[in-house]
């Protein structure tokens, strides 16, 4: 017991540690992230990403049943309030180990408040609108041939995101990209490819969506065309705060196939892209910016025109 206990307080210490030096130092978080968490995500994803199932969710699911056998044993042995207690020291133990991967692993990637900074103006805005319209007009893309491809697992309980209001997750304890089967079609290929950025070391997500664009129109064809999707959804947001008179001339714009592209994946509509408790976490590790700016993807591509 005493030993379990001294074990429990150094991991503790050990992750108290990791995120405090990460935070306060970007050169240790660098040189962290790519001696240890960059490497070891991407031996998880190859280990876990030949599985034709999500390893998270199965996973979770046989620990869950191992611990209520456990707990189920010792109640016919020692009664109610040990089998309490030892069900209380396994969840501990686990979500210890978690907080200690996550610590190791995850936190460091995240880049230090404001490295990540792009400016656009609202004319700079409409243009890259029009821009994207224009192209999604032309190429009417048919987003009923899914490719087959995909760099992320569908998983097979779709509610769990659901609850938690998300389409897409990276489990940084697997190392596996996994999307929700019940994405529409025309967001599936960016989601997936933004998924699969978190594995190859991309925390923050304005950053992972940027590098999902820069992706998607490498790999072109319903990749370039969903990445322009989003890239319009988030694109219109801005410009409607910016010119609500250009944003509605925009949408005039569209082609009727463009439209609804742009409303099956929420444009039109202002959600939150990170809880409130979630945000207030991440802002607590010093890395509130960078858990929720989705949209500086419409940024980035805005400031390159030339106006």
């Amino acid at each position: 017991m005493r030993l379990r206990r001294t074990l429990a307080a150094m991991a503790a210490l050990l992750a108290a540690a990791l995120a405090a030096a990460a935070r306060l130092w970007p050169w240790f978080a660098a040189a962290w992230s790519e001696a240890l968490a960059k490497p070891m995500l991407r031996g998880l994803s190859r280990l876990t990403s030949p599985l034709p199932f999500a390893l998270l969710e199965w996973g979770l699911i046989a620990l869950a049943l191992a611990l209520f056998g456990a707990a189920c044993f010792c109640w016919g042995r020692s009664g109610v309030r040990e089998a309490l207690r030892l069900l209380g020291r396994r969840m501990g133990s686990f979500a210890l180990a978690v907080v200690v991967l996550f610590c190791a692993l995850w936190l460091p990637l995240y880049p230090a408040p404001g490295s990540i900074a792009c400016a656009a103006t609202g004319a700079q805005l409409e243009a890259s609108c029009n821009r994207l319209i224009d192209e999604l007009n032309a190429a009417a893309p048919d987003f009923s041939r899914v490719p087959a491809d995909l760099p992320a697992k569908r998983i097979a309980f779709p509610g769990w995101m659901r609850l938690f209001g998300i389409t897409g997750f990276f489990s940084f304890p697997t190392g596996e990209a996994l999307v929700s089967p019940e994405l529409p079609d025309c967001a599936l290929p960016f989601v997936a490819v933004h998924e699969r950025m978190h594995a190859e070391g991309v925390a923050g997500e304005g950053a992972a969506n940027i590098a999902a664009w820069r992706d998607c129109m490498a790999r072109g064809g319903l990749y370039a065309d969903s990445a322009r999707v989003w890239a319009l959804k988030y694109t219109m947001d801005a410009l409607y705060d910016a010119d609500p008179s250009a944003y509605s001339a925009c949408r005039d714009r569209m082609s009727e196939a463009t439209a609804a592209h742009y409303r099956a994946i929420g444009g039109g509509t202002r959600c939150r892209a990170v809880s409130s408790g979630a945000q207030a976490a991440f802002a607590a590790l010093g890395v509130g910016e960078a858990a929720g700016n989705y949209e500086i993807l419409a940024l980035y591509l805005a400031s390159r025109i030339p106006i």
